[in-house]
């Protein structure tokens, strides 16, 4: 009874969003920014860099 898993991992199912709001899979690699989830991968990094543009930190 106590040796049997609960829930088996589903590794394919969904768990976010990114930041253009569509589906992300668990365990997908990125980085957390202000606009939201912004996975590893080519296509994306390059629509978040023309979402973002060229942005720098001044300061006063």
């Amino acid at each position: 009874m106590f040796d049997e898993l609960i829930d088996p991992p589903d590794d394919e199912r969904p768990w976010g969003e990114d930041f253009e709001g569509e589906e992300v899979a668990q365990g997908t690699e990125g980085w957390d920014t202000d606009e939201g989830f912004v996975p590893d991968e080519k296509e994306k990094l390059k629509s978040y860099m023309e979402l973002v543009g060229h942005r720098a930190i001044a300061e006063d």
